[in-house]
Order: C-alpha cells, then structure tokens, then sequence
C-alpha cells in the first residue's frame, strides 16, 4: 500500500527483488492473476536453472 519507491528500498534493504505490473493497481489478483503469476513463475525458474 505505500509508494512504489518505499517498497523498493525496504525491498532493497532486506535483499529482495520486486517486480511491477505496469498499468495494474495494488488489486492486479483479480484484474490480471496469469500476468502477476508470471513473476513468481520466473523466479522459481531461475532458482531451478541455477
């Protein structure tokens, strides 16, 4: 819920990525739940990749 800039610095500060779904809003689960699976998904492929 706060600003996109302050979730990527507490992101940044804990070591963890973020992703944006362009033209979504916080909501994008039931706008567009096969996008916002989309980053998970590739997140785990790249673990897996290695």
């Amino acid at each position: 819920m706060a600003p996109p800039a302050l979730d990527h610095e507490a992101a940044a500060r804990l070591g963890a990525r973020t992703a944006e779904l362009d033209g979504l809003t916080r909501y994008w689960m039931p706008q567009e739940p096969d996008r916002g699976a989309e980053v998970p998904e590739h997140f785990w492929a790249a673990c897996e990749a290695g």
